[in-house]
């Protein structure tokens, strides 16, 4: 099952070679480290931005004037982005072509047979907010241009040295990549308001930071630094009301064992393929203020994540066109 999942990625050959290099009892562990590519200076360089959001060469992106390569953009070139205040489509000017060395990639098999390769942390546009890949499953939806919606049939993490780009955008800080466009977020203002690794430490291959002599070093990257006008952050006592309602509600489409954990947990976490969504979803509101208005327990509702999912591939993220994505599309 796994070398097929692989082959659908035509990553088998790649992990085959690695397979090779790290079983063969006659190289040395530097040689290993060498012919797979992975030297731990790798780590190093990737301390200093190496796994800031990016697409590898080749990654299809959508201009005014059509399809290009991401690294064959240029300054100025106007690329087709999403307005979140307006909900509108419109054309923003290139402010930069960024380019970097990353040591990890996801790959990713989509359900329209689109196949995608990002590095984990890049944000895609699933369920009306900005997600990062590598915290997306199988069966998750992502939104495309025309605000239809594509499932994520496969997906996988690999380790690996490329050289892979990014865009700063003009005014809104996203794109469309993939010939079906596919919405992600280009990340700018986390790269700048990203912490920068201590001088002496490095990351490992589990992005963990040590101490030159290998020792766990304390990561300043950990607590969040925060800002005016960052990125909305959703209201947990208000979800942890939700949930404890809903497991004391009969009629909550809730299973024994998911009302037990919720309550063993007093409310603090979810249960396993279970969802706390909005009924009337926050990308509705513009601001951080309007979202904050709806973002309260009398808003959520906890469900079985296959049912959350199955209503937004009916209704997809168009709540303005068919109503709240909790709720089945009418077809007049």
């Amino acid at each position: 099952m796994f070398c097929r999942f692989m082959k659908g990625f035509g990553l088998y050959g790649e992990v085959k070679a690695h397979y090779d290099i790290w079983t063969d009892d006659e190289k040395s562990t530097w040689e290993k480290i060498k012919a797979s590519g992975m030297s731990l200076i790798l780590d190093v360089f990737a301390a200093k931005g190496a796994t800031t959001v990016c697409f590898p060469a080749g990654t299809k992106v959508h201009t005014q004037w059509g399809l290009a390569d991401i690294e064959k953009l240029e300054i100025d070139v106007p690329v087709l982005t999403y307005n979140e205040e307006t909900g509108r489509q419109e054309y923003k000017q290139v402010k930069k072509v960024m380019r970097r060395m990353t040591r990890r990639m996801c790959a990713m098999e989509l359900s329209n047979g689109t196949t995608l390769e990002v590095t984990p942390e890049h944000r895609f546009f699933s369920n009306g907010e900005w997600v990062p890949i590598e915290e997306l499953d199988v069966n998750d939806t992502l939104q495309l241009k025309d605000n239809s919606i594509v499932v994520i049939e496969n997906k996988i993490i690999f380790p690996i040295f490329v050289e892979v780009y990014n865009l700063e955008i003009e005014d809104n800080e996203n794109y469309y990549v993939t010939e079906e466009g596919i919405l992600v977020h280009n990340g700018c203002n986390d790269a700048e308001n990203k912490m920068e690794d201590p001088p002496g430490t490095f990351r490992d291959s589990n992005g963990k930071l040590r101490n030159s002599d290998g020792t766990f070093a304390d990561d300043p990257s950990a607590v969040k630094k925060t800002k005016t006008g960052e990125e909305y952050q959703r209201n947990m006592s208000e979800r942890q009301k939700a949930l404890l309602r809903d497991a004391d509600d009969p009629h909550a489409d809730l299973s024994d064992e998911a009302r037990e954990f919720i309550k063993e947990n007093n409310g603090k976490k979810v249960p396993e393929n279970y969802e706390v969504s909005h009924e009337e979803p926050l990308y509705t509101r513009s601001t951080n203020e309007g979202k904050a208005e709806i973002d309260v327990a009398e808003n959520m509702k906890t469900q079985p994540k296959d049912v959350h999912r199955a209503r937004h591939k009916v209704c997809g993220d168009q709540y303005h066109q068919f109503g709240p994505a909790n709720k089945p599309k009418i077809i007049k």
